[in-house]
C-alpha cells in the first residue's frame, strides 16, 4: 500500500547510490525490496538490543546467519550488513563475510542508542535504562573489523565532523556514515548545504595537517591511540603501536 513512498526516491534521485534496508528474517522481502527501490545495495540491519528492549520485540535469533546467507545468494546486488548502534566485533564480522556479505557498516556505540529510544516507548523503563550505553564503541569496532576482514567498511555511530571522519578512516574505515547532524541541519536546504560544506572543509583540513593527499593516504597516516580505546584494543589482541606506523 505504501510502495509509492519508496519508489519516489529513485524517481527523484536517478543517479544516487541507493541502499535498501530489511531485517535478517525478511528473506521473502529481499528481492521485492530491491525491485521497488531499484536499489544499488541491499542492507540487512542487525538490531538484537532494540528487539530485546521493545515490548513487542522479536527475541528469536535462531538461524539469523543462515537467513543472511540465503539473502546473499538470492539477491543480485551487493549486500551490506549494518548494526544499529552497538558495533560489530571481529568474530561477528568474520561470520558475516563467510555468509556472503560484501560490505559492513559497524554503527558502533556513541551515536543514537536504540535502547534509549525504546526506553521512551516502554511503560517500564528498567531494561532500556540498564542497557542504554551497551555496545562496542565506534572507534574500537572500526579497528577490530578493519584488522579482521577484507571487505569495505563504513564507520558510523557518533561521527559528527570531518575530523572524526578522518580518524575513523585512519583506523581502517573506507567511508563514514552520519544521520543526526543532517536531521539537525535540515531546517532548510541552505542550512543543510552549509553543514555539508563545513564537514567537507574540516575533513580537508585534517587531511592537509597530516599530509594526506587522498583518502588512501589518509588510511596510512600516523595515529597515537590512547586511553580506554587502546586498553580495549590491546585486550582484544590488536597491537595499537601498528597505527603509529613507524
Amino acid at each position: 500500500e505504501l510502495e509509492d513512498t519508496y519508489t519516489v526516491v529513485r524517481e527523484n534521485a536517478p543517479d544516487c547510490l541507493l541502499i535498501g534496508n530489511i531485517g535478517a528474517p525478511q528473506l521473502t522481502l529481499a528481492n521485492k525490496a530491491v525491485e521497488i527501490l531499484d536499489a544499488d545495495i541491499l542492507a540487512i540491519h542487525l538490531n538484537p538490543l532494540q528487539e530485546s528492549i521493545q515490548p513487542e520485540g522479536d527475541l528469536d535469533a535462531r538461524g539469523y546467519l543462515d537467513m543472511i546467507g540465503e539473502i546473499t545468494s538470492s539477491v543480485d546486488i551487493p549486500i551490506l550488513a549494518k548494526e544499529t548502534g552497538c558495533g560489530i566485533s571481529a568474530e561477528s564480522a568474520e561470520a558475516l563475510v563467510e555468509a556472503g556479505v560484501d560490505y559492513i557498516d559497524i554503527e558502533g556505540a556513541g551515536g543514537t542508542s536504540w535502547a534509549a529510544v525504546e526506553t521512551y516507548r516502554a511503560e517500564d523503563r528498567y531494561l532500556g535504562e540498564t542497557f542504554w550505553d551497551w555496545g562496542i564503541p565506534t572507534a574500537v569496532s572500526t579497528a577490530e573489523v578493519a584488522n579482521t576482514v577484507d571487505v569495505p567498511i563504513i564507520s558510523s555511530g557518533g561521527i559528527r565532523s570531518g575530523l572524526e571522519a578522518a580518524k575513523a578512516i585512519a583506523l581502517g574505515a573506507d567511508a563514514v556514515g552520519m544521520a543526526l547532524p543532517f536531521l539537525k541541519n535540515a531546517t532548510s536546504q541552505e542550512q543543510l548545504n552549509r553543514f555539508i560544506s563545513r564537514f567537507n572543509d574540516s575533513l580537508r583540513i585534517a587531511m592537509f595537517l597530516v599530509g594526506a593527499n587522498s583518502i588512501e593516504e589518509l588510511k596510512e597516516s600516523k595515529l597515537v591511540i590512547r586511553g580506554k580505546t587502546r586498553e580495549w584494543l590491546n585486550e582484544r589482541g590488536i597491537n595499537t603501536k601498528n597505527y603509529s606506523r613507524r
